[in-house]
């Protein structure tokens, strides 16, 4: 039986990113997310092994948070593509954006984050602070998921979804507060 590619909710997609290719890229790359180019365009793309209720939910719902979280001014995301399953296989096709996460330049260039500190918290709080007034959460705000671009600008990636807003955001203040102690001490060092 021939396994077949279905695209959901198609946005603005990058000239060469069709039917053919999507499928060609889930063929060839193993891991679960990772950069691809497309005719020139460096995109990045997050998929599911286990086509599970849980993992399906989780991957569109994180694809539809991209999408809303790109029309709300002041919030800087990837834009989300494509969402597609492809048998087990499901998940979707964003921009790449190029930097490096704050949990790997924590790691590598501590001095440079110490640097900026402030600039790249007043940031993230300005960004969770938009969100929420649109009735929006994050869910997991850690180093893991907030990306410095080339120039210092701050995205959020890989939302979690809670089954309650309110939970959601108590969540991000939470991990504020602690990222916030975080950065306290790697000052203070």
């Amino acid at each position: 039986m021939k396994t077949r590619l279905q695209l959901f909710e198609l946005n603005d997609v990058p000239k060469g990113l069709d039917y053919k290719e999507i499928k060609k890229i889930l063929r060839e790359i193993k891991d679960e997310q990772g950069p691809v180019q497309v005719n020139g365009n460096d995109l990045f793309f997050k998929k599911g092994e286990a086509w599970s209720h849980n993992s399906k939910e989780e991957l569109l719902y994180q694809y539809r948070w991209l999408k809303k979280s790109r029309r709300i001014d002041g919030i800087s995301v990837p834009k989300p593509f494509v969402f597609f399953k492809i048998g087990d296989i499901g998940g979707y096709i964003m921009e790449k954006i190029n930097g490096k996460t704050l949990e790997e330049l924590i790691n590598v260039n501590k001095t440079h984050i110490i640097k900026n500190l402030s600039d790249i918290f007043k940031q993230i709080k300005t960004g969770i602070h938009i969100l929420h007034k649109n009735g929006i959460p994050h869910g997991d705000i850690d180093p893991k998921n907030i990306l410095l671009d080339n120039n210092g600008k701050v995205f959020l990636i890989d939302p979690y979804k809670h089954e309650n807003t309110i939970i959601g955001k108590l969540d991000d203040r939470k991990k504020l507060i602690e990222m916030e102690k975080f950065f306290a001490s790697i000052k203070d060092k």
